[in-house]
């Protein structure tokens, strides 16, 4: 038999393509081997050419316009996939083929549309790797200690250094009081202590009269933490005192994933004003100038405002807004892969790729014509639950128990196909939807518990418990029990419809 040349293919290429056609026609079918290889390729060239595409971290990340492109490109791909993988069918033409050849196609056609979709995510792991190869995590944080303290020195003259301090006397419980008055009022400048107002009240007309107000313990613990320094007058009265403003720069999203520390005014405050010494501003000057330039957005356009106080003044002076925008445009491409980014990110490829896998396994195993009255038939199932919630107003509770009464009815029109003689398509409409939904079903499940247990309970009194634990795991399960059904029941309902006579 003459070997099947292919395009651009290298003869190993072009013999394992032989090989497969003759001795495992349904993993041929699949077409992996040649997504793997021209796929791979293209992810490779396209990861090439965005690294060498000119890209200024500081500026505004251009993912989404990368996006829009490899979208077409990803929509073409998948097309000319499904046009191959559509030409031969062993399962269809009642081949030769074992239980296990189920779960091996399944897993063939994940791998290959998932490596279609990494197209659309090249574009962003390049950003990421690019932004975190020009700017460390400790060299921001480090940075904007810098540029907060030089401003400090340099405009020490101009800033307040009075600490605004509040007193609060500590009781178990507050009681129930009709006015509860606002904050005194600071002189500009000042950060002002936060708290709860509704748990703030005054005591009475003495102790109002020397700013005592009410605090809860509740209040008082949360309090005690993020406040900058606190003074002990007994056992239930404290005095808490605010640091005037000494960060200018900021940007928090950096420190999470720096050892070094993000400093607080308090901590600018011990640092250069509580033993302030005249600096040498010429050396400042230049310090801050090449910071500036390090970390401006060079794209950044400043608005029109109508501001003239000196705030602003010095603003302008130091480009802070300009400045701000080049940190927060490299934190957002540093961070695109890390913390909770990345479970997003996998969870969306995930379950696009496993939904997208589903699709083409259920059609590959049914006729046209089910497969699309199946399509209809979810359409109109979901459009008259959301009528039915919508007219009920029902809770989370309606519409999980709803999703998962469906999952059970599905189960029980696909075990029919043992009992019909004739291929039924409300039988093969059965097990489609039975499979499209058997993944989800352990998250149905679990999120349907909670929320029984939920609304069972009074609000204030819902907690977190270990729900994400159990989501993690239902998430994990639900997978796995698709991939142990498609070899034993999957493989069965469907061989068994599909070989029943038609109408």
């Amino acid at each position: 038999m003459p070997s099947n040349k292919r395009f651009l293919a290298p003869g190993f290429l072009n013999r394992l393509d032989q090989w497969l056609l003759i001795h495992k026609p349904e993993t041929w079918s699949a077409r992996t081997h040649l997504v793997l290889y021209y796929g791979g390729g293209f992810l490779l060239i396209l990861g090439l050419l965005a690294f060498i595409f000119p890209d200024d971290p500081r500026t505004d990340s251009g993912v989404f316009n990368w996006v829009l492109f490899t979208s077409v490109i990803t929509l073409i791909a998948l097309v000319v996939w499904l046009i191959y993988l559509l030409r031969f069918n062993v399962f269809k033409r009642f081949g030769i083929t074992k239980p296990l050849n189920r779960l091996k196609a399944f897993i063939l056609y994940f791998i290959s549309i998932g490596i279609i979709l990494l197209i659309s995510f090249i574009e962003s792991g390049v950003e990421c790797i690019k932004a975190n190869r020009a700017f460390g995590d400790e060299e921001m944080v480090n940075d904007m200690n810098k540029m907060n303290m030089i401003i400090t020195q340099l405009e020490y003259d101009s800033l307040n250094h009075v600490w605004g301090r509040d007193t609060f006397r500590i009781v178990d419980t507050i009681p129930a009081v009709a006015y509860t008055p606002p904050p005194p009022s600071l002189p500009p400048g000042y950060e002002e202590f936060t708290v709860d107002t509704a748990a703030v009240v005054i005591l009475d007309s003495e102790e109002e009269s020397q700013g005592i107000r009410l605090m809860d313990t509740a209040t008082f613990n949360k309090s005690i933490r993020s406040g900058d320094s606190t003074q002990k007058l007994d056992d239930s009265t404290f005095i808490f005192f605010t640091c005037p403003t000494y960060i200018f720069v900021n940007n928090y999203r950096l420190e999470q994933f720096s050892s070094a520390k993000l400093y607080e005014s308090a901590d600018v405050y011990k640092a250069v004003v509580k033993d302030f010494k005249v600096p040498d501003k010429l050396k400042l000057n230049t310090e801050i100038e090449h910071l500036i330039a390090k970390y401006s957005d060079p794209n950044y356009r400043y608005y029109t405002s109508e501001r003239r106080d000196y705030t602003y003044v010095m603003e302008k002076k130091y480009q802070i807004d300009k400045v701000e925008s080049g940190l927060r445009n490299i934190s957002v491409r540093k961070n695109f892969w890390r913390g909770s980014n990345i479970e997003i990110i996998v969870r969306v490829f995930f379950y696009i790729t496993i939904s997208l896998s589903l699709l083409v396994f259920i059609f590959r195993h049914s006729t046209v014509k089910t497969f699309f009255l199946t399509l209809l038939t979810a359409c109109v199932i979901c459009l008259l639950t959301a009528l039915f919630i919508a007219l009920s107003n029902s809770r989370a509770t309606g519409l999980l128990f709803s999703m998962i009464f469906y999952f059970v009815c599905f189960l029980g029109i696909s075990l029919m196909a043992w009992q019909t003689r004739i291929r039924s398509v409300a039988v093969g409409i059965g097990i489609n939807l039975f499979v499209a939904m058997l993944t989800f079903m352990p998250m149905i499940i679990v999120g349907f518990a909670y929320a029984v247990y939920d609304e069972s309970r009074d609000y204030n009194q819902v907690t977190e418990d270990n729900r994400h634990i159990w989501m993690f795991i239902a998430e994990i399960a639900g997978p796995v029990i698709l991939l142990m059904a498609i070899p034993t029941i999957i493989h069965k309902l469907y061989r068994r419809w599909y070989a029943l006579p038609e109408n």
